[in-house]
C-alpha cells in the first residue's frame, strides 16, 4: 500500500504539473527524501526539488533546479546554489574518485587533481581556464587589505614543485627542516636560491655561492661587480671643480675601524656623515655609494695629474734655465 501511495503522489504531481498546478510529494517534517515539482509550463523558472531535513537544523536543504533552470545545485534556502552543476559543464568537470576529487579527470591521483589535455574541452572551450588546468583564487571584497590567498600547512617543511613535462626538469620551492626557504633545480646537488632564517641570502647554482649576503650585511660575489653607468641612462650633467674635490679629499677624516657586528675584520675609510658633508652625494648621510667614492677618487687623481703636469712643465723650464746659466759660466771661463 505504501508503494501505491508514493506512486499515487508522484502521478498526482506529474498530472498537477501538466495541469499547470504546483504540487509536492513529501512529509511535513522533511524526514524522508521527497520529490516536488514546482511551477507551470508557463513559468520561466520551473524547478525539480529533492528536499531533505538537515540533521543539525530544522530547516530543509534542497538539491534542486532553483531560480535558474540551467543549474542543478545544492541550496540552503537561497536562489544561489552553494554547490551547482551547470548545463554546459565540461566532461569530468568534477569527479569524486577513489583517491580524491578530480577536475577534468575521472581518475584523480591526489586529494585534488586538476587535469587538462587536448581532449579536455567542454562547450565553454573559449574560456581558457578549464582547458589549461588553471586554478583561480579571487577575492573582490571592497575593503583593500592584504589577505592570505594560499596557505600550505605541514608538520615539517612544505614543498611546491614545478615539473616541465616536455624537458623533464623539476624546480622546487620549499621550506626545509630548519625553516630556510629554498628554490632548487633537481639534480644540481643544492639550492639555487636560499633565504635563511637569519636573513642570509645565497644564490647558486647548486651548492656554489656565486652571491652571498651575510646576516651582518657583508656581500660576497664570485666575479666582478658591474654597476650601471650608461651615458644614455643619465641626465643633468654638470662640470666639476677637481681642485675643490682634491682639497675636500685632503681634509676628509679617514680612519681604520670595524663594524660592531663584525669586529674581527678591519676596514679603512671615511664616515658616511663626513663624506656627505664634504661632497653632498648619495641618498643620505648614512651610506656611501661605491660609484660616488670611485668618482671622487678619480676626480682627485685628475687634479693631481694636472698639478703634476704643471710641476713637470716648471721643472723643465727651470732645467732649461740652469743649462743656459751653465753655458754662460763655461763661456766666461
Amino acid at each position: 500500500m505504501k508503494r501505491i501511495s508514493i506512486l499515487t503522489l508522484l502521478l498526482s504531481a506529474i498530472v498537477s504539473f501538466g495541469a499547470q498546478a504546483p504540487c509536492m510529494a513529501q512529509d511535513a517534517d522533511y524526514d524522508h527524501l521527497t520529490l516536488g515539482i514546482y511551477g507551470t509550463p508557463g513559468n520561466n523558472n520551473p524547478r525539480l526539488t529533492f528536499a531533505m531535513r538537515d540533521p543539525f537544523s530544522s530547516d530543509p536543504r534542497f538539491f534542486t533546479y532553483k531560480a535558474d533552470p540551467r543549474i542543478l545545485g545544492l541550496h540552503a534556502g537561497s536562489t544561489i546554489p552553494a554547490f551547482g552543476v551547470r548545463w554546459d559543464a565540461a566532461t569530468y568537470a568534477m569527479i569524486l574518485g577513489e583517491y580524491g576529487v578530480g577536475v577534468g579527470t575521472a581518475l584523480p591521483e591526489e586529494a585534488l587533481h586538476v587535469f587538462a589535455s587536448d581532449a579536455t574541452l567542454g562547450s565553454g572551450f573559449e574560456d581558457p581556464g578549464f582547458d589549461q588546468a588553471r586554478v583561480l583564487v579571487e577575492n573582490r571584497f571592497s575593503a583593500t587589505q592584504v589577505r592570505t590567498m594560499l596557505e600550505l600547512v605541514n608538520n615539517g617543511g612544505a614543498r611546491m614543485t614545478f615539473d616541465n613535462y616536455d624537458s623533464d626538469e623539476t624546480w622546487s620551492m620549499m621550506t626545509n627542516a630548519i625553516d630556510n626557504f629554498n628554490i632548487s633545480l633537481d639534480g644540481t646537488g643544492g639550492a639555487e636560491f636560499t633565504l635563511r632564517q637569519d636573513g642570509a641570502l645565497k644564490v647558486g647554482p647548486g651548492p656554489v655561492a656565486n652571491f652571498f649576503l651575510a646576516p651582518n650585511g657583508n656581500l660576497t660575489i664570485k666575479g666582478a661587480l658591474n654597476q650601471q653607468s650608461d651615458r644614455n641612462q643619465k641626465e643633468q650633467f654638470e662640470d666639476i671643480d677637481t681642485a675643490r674635490i682634491l682639497e675636500s679629499v685632503v681634509e676628509l677624516p679617514i680612519t681604520s675601524w670595524s663594524y660592531k657586528d663584525d669586529d674581527s675584520v678591519r676596514h679603512i675609510g671615511p664616515m658616511s656623515q663626513d663624506f656627505h658633508d664634504a661632497f653632498q652625494l648619495g641618498e643620505d648621510d648614512r651610506v656611501i655609494s661605491a660609484i660616488d667614492a670611485d668618482g671622487i677618487a678619480l676626480a682627485a687623481i685628475q687634479e693631481l695629474a694636472a698639478r703634476n703636469a704643471d710641476l713637470e712643465s716648471e721643472v723643465d723650464e727651470l732645467r732649461e734655465m740652469v743649462m743656459r746659466l751653465e753655458r754662460v759660466v763655461l763661456a766666461r771661463d
